[in-house]
């Protein structure tokens, strides 16, 4: 499908595949806009494990094309834009793309390797701008992606106000640009940095964004300054001088408040593709003391309850609402390898880890096993 001119979507779900070398839709042209109205562009609707998600969603390639409310899902890159001067992708959600197995780092690495399609070599993530001027990136969600945002090649522009969350690798990748504000974002819960760049980035102005929780943060010394909620002090300035220096754009996004309540490393579990979101319910061991085993049960606002499980003889609570701890006793002699709990979940509307939804009031099986 190529759209060259404005268009509206009507908002319903739209479940294409796309290949590396043919995207499911292209975007060509000057002065464009295409409202997708929260319309949802599904790929590798054959498949459905992330680390089998292929193909690109969108290619654009033009000037002043703009892409607004848009939900996408399924592809080993989202959105690929080369050559798109005065590119505008706003109020969209980029999210639940290709990810690798979460393993150890070998195994992460040896998976995201990129690969070769006719437009050059792409890698996994929910957005990719390369050769592209004066760009705007506003109040986006880019989550649950192997990389949030790869920039590489000559952009410039302006990244504020988004949600670059919970993505596998790095929520920013900078290859090596020049003038970039990357600004208002709440940059966190990545399984890798928050933001990081090349040696060769220059004048990148990273401010007022939040990059808490994520696993590492990597800076080098030619950006102005970096920060977790607000800009650290530079020598006798306050951060009332920084902001006159690096005055805050316009309407930004509260980035002092957290965007979860769970502060710390304890709150960072492994689910299979990056870390836990709290978004769906899941349970999670906490503490073993000699044969109790405390657990953790989180998730979105609903009811729990155990249906059955193996090797434990009782537990301290046989269900009740989201969060809650449990204790639960195993039974003499029983191998902790062979232990289990399987659980039953009802409540509101919620996305578990695989993008797909879970409307109110379906049961949802979860458990505990070794």
């Amino acid at each position: 499908m190529v759209i060259s001119e404005s268009v509206t979507v009507l908002p319903d779900t739209f479940r294409i595949n796309g290949s590396d070398h043919n995207p499911a839709i292209i975007i060509k042209g000057e002065n464009i806009v295409v409202n997708f109205q929260g319309a949802t562009l599904k790929g590798s609707n054959d498949k459905i494990h992330p680390n089998e998600f292929r193909g690109i969603g969108i290619l654009v390639k033009g000037k002043n094309i703009e892409i607004k409310n848009l939900n996408l899902q399924g592809y080993y890159l989202g959105i690929l834009a080369d050559q798109t001067d005065n590119l505008k992708i706003t109020n969209s959600n980029l999210s639940y793309n290709f990810r690798c197995k979460n393993e150890h780092k070998n195994k992460i690495y040896k998976c995201s390797q990129p690969i070769n399609s006719k437009f050059g070599e792409i890698r996994a993530a929910g957005l990719i701008v390369k050769h592209s001027k004066d760009i705007v990136i506003e109040n986006n969600k880019i989550t649950h992606n192997n990389t949030g945002v790869i920039l590489e090649n000559e952009v410039t522009g302006e990244i504020y106000n988004n949600k670059i969350t919970f993505n596998l690798n790095a929520g920013v990748v900078d290859w090596g640009n020049h003038d970039l504000k990357i600004m208002h974002n709440h940059l966190s819960w990545n399984r890798g940095p928050g933001f990081t760049c090349s040696s060769n980035s220059r004048n990148l102005l990273i401010a007022y964004n939040s990059m808490t929780q994520n696993a590492s943060n990597l800076f080098y010394k030619n950006i102005n300054f970096a920060n977790d909620l607000f800009p650290q002090k530079v020598k006798d300035r306050n951060i009332d001088s920084l902001q006159k220096i690096y005055p805050p754009l316009p309407n930004p996004q509260n980035t002092e408040s957290p965007l979860l309540p769970y502060q710390g490393k304890e709150y960072w579990f492994d689910s299979d593709w990056g870390f836990y979101d709290f978004e769906y319910p899941a349970i999670w061991l906490r503490e073993i003391n000699d044969d109790k085993y405390t657990f953790a049960i989180f998730g979105p606002e609903g009811n729990w309850k155990i249906v059955d499980g193996n090797g434990f003889v009782q537990t301290s609570r046989q269900s009740g609402s989201i969060p809650a701890t449990i204790v639960a006793t195993k039974k003499e002699n029983s191998n902790p390898r062979n232990l289990s709990l399987n659980l039953e979940f009802i409540g509101i509307e919620f996305t578990d880890q695989l993008g797909n939804v879970n409307p109110r009031g379906k049961t949802y099986n979860f458990q505990y096993k070794y």
